[in-house]
Parts: C-alpha cells; sequence; structure tokens
C-alpha cells in the first residue's frame, strides 16, 4: 500500500498502533505496534525521523488534569 502513515496512542493498553493507510485514507492495516515500559497513557505521538516522540496523558488525575508535570516518551518508530 501506498500511503502515509498514522500514529496513535491507546491508553488503555498503553500502546502506540502505527497504521499504514491507502493514498487516499480510506482504508488502513495494523503496521506496527509500539510499546515502552515508559509508556502510561499514551495520548498523542509525532514522528521524528526514525523516532516516535509520545505525550502520556494524565487522565488519571481528574478533569481538568491537576498534574505537575508532563513527559514525552521517545522511543524507536
Amino acid at each position: 500500500m501506498q500511503g502515509v502513515n498514522h500514529v496513535g496512542g491507546n491508553p488503555v493498553t498503553g500502546q502506540v498502533s502505527r497504521i499504514r493507510l491507502t493514498a487516499d485514507g480510506s482504508a488502513g492495516v495494523l503496521d506496527k505496534v509500539i510499546t515502552s515500559t515508559n509508556f502510561q497513557t499514551p495520548a498523542t505521538a509525532a514522528k521524528l525521523g526514525n523516532k516516535l516522540a509520545v505525550v502520556n496523558a494524565k487522565f488519571d488525575t481528574g478533569f481538568p488534569p491537576t498534574a505537575d508535570t508532563y513527559e514525552v516518551v521517545v522511543t524507536n518508530s
């Protein structure tokens, strides 16, 4: 398939799934599941070359989140 990768965090499983989309974005297939012991609640990610920067959300601290610090985990993509 030609197209772009879509990366999405799953706060329930603590993993990030990389989906390869078709050129028109109408369908996709699971390309890779990315895990890290440093993922707590991965919420969003950005690809930086061959690395992936993943933000740990703080959903467990209430709404709105009340955490004093937030982490960005960098891992291989």
